[in-house]
């Protein structure tokens, strides 16, 4: 992020010149034969800046895995705005002769004891300490009057260095919302809207589970659960139901993309986060955990609070979308219970039509027995393996023990999947086929009866699939 407002460097030297050539800067006509620095310090030594305003204090604090910000705003910073502030600051040329002695009736004249006073205290690792209280700008030259810290001299400065500080601490917050938060990086997830909390957790082979506290009102993915026992995990007296993965990963996905478009403004009159305001916590193994607070959505945008940061900040809609679709629909309503994603290899068998196999390897599925398949006949089989994995179930039905009581005579379609993964059943069969009253399709599963309406594409794919078979 680049702080708004900055100047090229390459702007100080030719200040340094100007001032060197023409001796204007020095109030009252004197001659300036060379030029100091407002801070002498070397930019590698500083690890602590405050800056203080009339309304706030503003602390950055160098440590071990980089810059902190804290006083009347604590949020996360960018180690690089950071670093190239403290090299702009003690780069930037004083006068080298002073321009008047300060006296304290006469200092609101130069904007040092008044509302415009700005005051840049650095230390550096060596114990070093220098403090330095920015006044007024002389509308003349556009130079700042600057006090040090014991000192009685009044010196100038460039006028800028007050737009720098003025600029804090936004200026080098940092505008990924969750600073280091990758994709996949959550094992934990939870989500509160109206009184309501959903608790996510992750589980080794990267499948997610909601904490049954309280089944959503209705939906099929509810009704699924209320009837079979597949897609249930008893851990420490909690039951855990299998949760929507799909729906998981996009919020993931949205807050490790999450950009701040501008940020609120901060310090002392910082308007906090809303009390009822959606709220998001994600948290990884070994790591703290990252809390984001959602407020009012504003056209395309939506303001946010983040990490317990009273400055808020404002963002895209994107994590408040995911948060919406995961609110809605939290439990997996896929029709397989376990994706193909932890399948060894799937079988396809349709009615009157040859069979046809096929395994994974190095990843991607690959028919068994055509070794002349060529890239679209593969590319289908895939097109078709994510066809199978996504999809859902329109309604449930009541179980039923029987083939012959379902499907009509129409073609059926077989789906079997193996799998190597332990505590996976190794096969896991799903039959698809046309109702006897020829209104639906239906998936029905042999071990326990189960029955429910789905897209009818599974079968239209998987016949224009296996026709290239023959």
């Amino acid at each position: 992020m680049s702080r708004s407002g900055l100047i090229p460097r390459s702007f100080w030297y030719l200040l340094a010149a100007a001032v060197l050539a023409g001796g204007w800067l020095v109030l009252g006509g004197g001659q300036v034969d060379e030029l100091a620095t407002l801070v002498p310090m070397t930019a590698s030594d500083v690890v602590r800046i405050t800056v203080r305003n009339a309304e706030s204090t503003y602390d950055m604090t160098l440590a071990a895995d980089g810059w902190t910000l804290d006083g009347d705003c604590r949020d996360h910073i960018d180690d690089t705005d950071v670093n190239s502030l403290i090299s702009d600051l003690v780069s930037v040329p004083r006068s080298a002769e002073p321009v008047a002695v300060f006296e304290l009736s006469s200092g609101s004249q130069y904007g040092l004891t008044d509302v415009r006073a700005l005051t840049l205290t650095m230390e550096s690792v060596q114990g070093e300490r220098h403090e330095v209280t920015i006044g007024g700008v002389n509308e003349v030259t556009g130079t700042a009057y600057v006090l040090s810290a014991g000192d009685d001299d009044v010196y100038l400065t460039a006028g800028d260095v007050r737009g720098w500080l003025n600029a804090l601490p936004n200026a080098v917050r940092d505008d990924d919302v969750w600073p280091g938060f990758e994709k996949a990086d959550a094992d934990t997830i939870e989500l509160s809207d109206a009184g309501r909390t959903l608790i996510f957790a992750r589980d080794d082979l990267k499948r997610w589970w909601l904490r049954d506290d309280g089944l959503p009102a209705s939906g099929v993915a509810v009704d699924y659960v209320q009837r079979f026992d597949d897609r249930t995990l008893m851990v420490s007296d909690a039951r855990w139901l299998r949760a929507d993965d799909r729906a998981l990963r996009n919020l993931d996905s949205a807050l490790a993309d999450a950009i701040v478009n501008v940020f609120h403004r901060a310090g002392r009159h910082a308007q906090p986060a809303p009390a009822a305001g959606r709220r998001l916590r994600a948290a990884k193994r070994g790591a703290e955990a990252h809390v984001l607070v959602l407020g009012d959505v504003n056209d395309l945008y939506i303001d946010a609070w983040r990490d317990g940061c009273d400055s808020g900040l404002v963002m895209n809609l994107d994590v408040d979308q995911a948060a919406t679709d995961l609110l809605a629909s939290p439990l997996r309503d896929e029709v397989l219970t376990h994706g193909l994603a932890f399948a060894d290899s799937f079988v396809l068998e349709l009615t009157g039509w040859p069979v046809l196999t096929v395994a994974k390897t190095a990843g991607n599925w690959e028919p068994m027995r055509m070794p002349g398949a060529d890239r679209d006949y593969r590319n289908q089989i895939r097109d078709m393996a994510v066809l199978i994995d996504r999809l859902t179930m329109i309604r449930l039905l009541a179980p039923e023990p029987a083939a012959e009581h379902l499907f009509g005579e129409d073609y059926r379609l077989t789906l079997t999947t193996w799998h190597s993964i332990s505590n996976l059943p190794v096969e896991q069969t799903m039959v698809f086929g046309i109702s006897k009253q020829r209104d639906r399709l239906l998936g029905w599963r042999a071990s326990d009866g189960f029955v429910c309406e789905v897209p009818r594409e599974v079968i239209t794919s998987a016949r224009a699939l296996v026709s290239g078979l023959r």
